[in-house]
């Protein structure tokens, strides 16, 4: 009798931990991700024994996984006895965020009682899939310029764009507008040339950062250099063609879901230096080899 007991009382141990469970796992990732039983099977092989997933856990970890403009985030929630602690990530490949979460989840089953040794070199039960795509995400931006060498030393002027990203690659394409700018000619005193320039760029852009966006970018332009002289002996006008590239450094800040604050600086060459002459005093005005321009603005993202 004593030992059908104790047999009876084993098997009734055995079974409440068989059905007792050992994590409540709450994950939604958008479709393509691995599922919540990819995740099971992959605690399962790196705890080397089942583990049971359910509402009654002492343990438990919300996982959420959003797609945006940039990629994947994750935001990762741990709920211990000892507190709450959250976690956010951020990639380009929604099967990444899918191992972080098996690892935290792993380790996280392997500080409780009795719990086995995890097994670092058990591979992901679930198969490596391709990254979802991310659609193209488009926006617009204003931003005020600051630029030096093209007008004299420097010119005040506005930027707008229209670009689209892929995930990293970022394209865009726009018009800038450089204001009236007067400059004093040193060959004549009293005369002066007034500078403006107009003209459409676009750029290509690699980000190398999520949160915030750093890019490195590369700048084409092209457009119409005009100046007139006064105060000469004959008031000139003329109109040369601008042609120019550079590269720079963009950083994006986000503000909200659909709004972030922009900043470009770059280098660039003229590949034909424009310049003034007057039939009396030769050329009086050439622009700069080389010029810098600062960019800042509000970039808008579309629904």
């Amino acid at each position: 009798m004593r030992l059908f007991a104790a047999t009876l009382l084993g098997m009734l141990l055995i079974s409440q931990r068989a059905l007792a469970d050992d994590l409540t796992l709450s994950w939604s990732a958008p479709a393509g991700c691995p599922g919540l039983a990819d995740l099971q099977t992959g605690l399962t092989t790196r705890q080397k024994q089942p583990v049971q997933l359910g509402p009654n856990a002492p343990l438990r970890i919300d996982a959420t996984v959003t797609r945006d403009r940039q990629g994947f985030r994750l935001v990762l929630v741990e709920h211990t006895e000892s507190g709450e602690s959250r976690r956010e990530l951020y990639t380009q490949s929604c099967n990444e965020l899918a191992r972080a979460t098996l690892l935290v989840a792993s380790l996280l089953l392997s500080t409780t009682p009795g719990a086995t040794a995890v097994d670092e070199t058990a591979a992901p039960a679930f198969e490596p899939r391709p990254a979802t795509h991310v659609r193209p995400s488009w926006h617009v931006t204003l931003a005020g310029v600051l630029d030096a060498g093209k007008l004299a030393l420097f010119a005040p002027g506005a930027a707008v764009k229209l670009g689209v990203d892929f995930d990293a690659l970022r394209i865009r394409v726009g018009a800038l507008y450089l204001a009236p700018k007067s400059v004093a000619i040193e060959q004549a005193p009293g005369a002066r040339v007034v500078l403006q320039l107009m003209a459409a760029e676009a750029a290509l852009c690699y980000g190398w950062t999520h949160a915030p966006r750093l890019s490195s970018c590369a700048y084409a332009e092209l457009g119409s250099l005009r100046a007139q002289g006064s105060g000469l002996a004959q008031d000139e006008r003329t109109a040369s063609l601008w042609i120019a590239g550079g590269l720079g450094m963009q950083l994006s800040v986000g503000l909200s879901s659909w709004l972030a604050f922009e900043g470009e600086l770059s280098l660039g060459v003229p590949f034909q230096r424009a310049q003034l002459a007057t039939r009396d005093l030769g050329v009086v005005y050439r622009v700069s080899a080389v010029y810098g321009q600062l960019q800042a603005g509000l970039c808008a993202y579309f629904p």
